[in-house]
């Protein structure tokens, strides 16, 4: 490719959706930016709350001009996401495109076939992240990091497409796979919490709730973003419990992972992030979409999967945690098993298929 050639991102993060997407993005931008790629982010208005974390990777970012006041009810199941519609956006993404970019990636459970078709004409190739297999793509390049058959999106794509399927592909930042040598073989002394960046729906609270009154941890990491609409609350129990820490928008996440011995957390990319430095960890489902993974996930043993947050009963997050804490042996054995599932050289192998020597 040339110094010059243009590769541009549509995605977006918020308190709802989260900031997953937006993170993996990142991840591969970096690996194609170390190919030599200039790098641009098209954005919604409401993720230009997180523009500073593009923006300190030194890629541009644009903010779509769409209207805010509009409430579209679309088809797909996360259309809400996209307020405005596919069409608006998929107008607003060309009307801020500079030039013809090598690829655009898309990684947006609101965007499908109709707005990949209208933006195609504009871009050299297309590529699609997803995670769900819900909808069609008109795509020459779609990535699925989760455990799932490769048949699973036979009838959404095309022929033509190429499919990266598995956590071989997997779009983790580089520290994970640095931390994977610190990784000991001790007890069950030290938790980690990380239920998501902008853990919506509170359940960090509650998972401190359950804990609180049976304390078998020598160490307590707790990670969580500062737009959490819930942080002063679990600041507070964090200052009440013993020998535990809260990490706001740590830089530190794969280290933190990677000390710990055993992690509660959501679904999700950090479910690979985890295995990757081969942390053993409680799964809880915060989302439909995590579902699947985690189900996978838990079925080879390198997670133990608690179900679906609105159907835990009071007490079982706190009795799995230290269930899990007493049986060390099978702690090592999920961690092994994670560590060779994941070997957070993602980003570099999906980087090398886009854009070959």
């Amino acid at each position: 490719m040339k110094a010059d050639d243009l590769i541009a991102f549509r995605v977006d993060a918020g308190v709802g959706m989260g900031l997953g997407h937006l993170s993996r993005c990142l991840t591969l931008a970096r690996a194609l930016h170390v190919r030599g790629a200039r790098i641009l982010f098209l954005i919604s208005p409401e993720t230009a709350a997180w523009a500073d974390m593009i923006r300190r990777q030194h890629f541009e970012c644009r903010v779509l001009d769409v209207p805010d006041d509009v409430q579209l009810v679309g088809r797909l199941a996360h259309a809400s996401w996209l307020k405005w519609g596919q069409a608006s956006d998929a107008d607003a993404c060309r009307r801020q495109l500079p030039q013809r970019p090598e690829w655009l990636v898309v990684d947006h459970y609101a965007i499908d076939r109709s707005w990949e078709i209208e933006v195609k004409p504009w871009v050299g190739r297309l590529m699609v992240i997803d995670d769900l297999a819900d909808r069609e793509h008109c795509a020459d390049m779609l990535l699925d990091q989760n455990l799932k058959p490769r048949a699973s999106y036979r009838n959404l794509v095309s022929a033509a497409c190429e499919t990266l399927i598995g956590p071989k592909y997997a779009l983790l930042r580089a520290e994970f796979a640095e931390q994977r040598s610190m990784k000991g073989a001790g007890g069950a002394t030290r938790v980690n919490v990380f239920m998501g960046g902008t853990d919506s729906e509170g359940v960090t609270v509650r998972v401190l709730d359950e804990i609180a009154g049976d304390v078998r941890w020598e160490k307590l990491d707790v990670v969580l973003g500062k737009k959490c609409p819930h942080l002063e609350a679990v600041r507070k129990r964090v200052d009440r419990l013993p020998a535990a820490e809260l990490h706001i928008d740590s830089d530190r996440i794969a280290q933190l992972f990677a000390f710990a011995d055993v992690g509660i957390g959501a679904g999700g990319v950090a479910s690979l992030e985890r295995c990757c430095v081969g942390l053993p960890a409680l799964g809880i489902c915060v989302a439909e979409n995590q579902a699947a993974g985690l189900a996978a996930l838990a079925q080879l043993d390198v997670i133990e999967s608690i179900g679906r947050l609105s159907d835990l009963r009071e007490g079982q997050i706190g009795s799995a945690l230290y269930g899990l804490m007493a049986e060390p042996v099978r702690l090592r054995q999920m961690s092994a098993r994670a560590m060779a599932l994941v070997d957070g050289q993602g980003a570099a192998r999906v980087a090398g298929l886009m854009l070959p020597n």
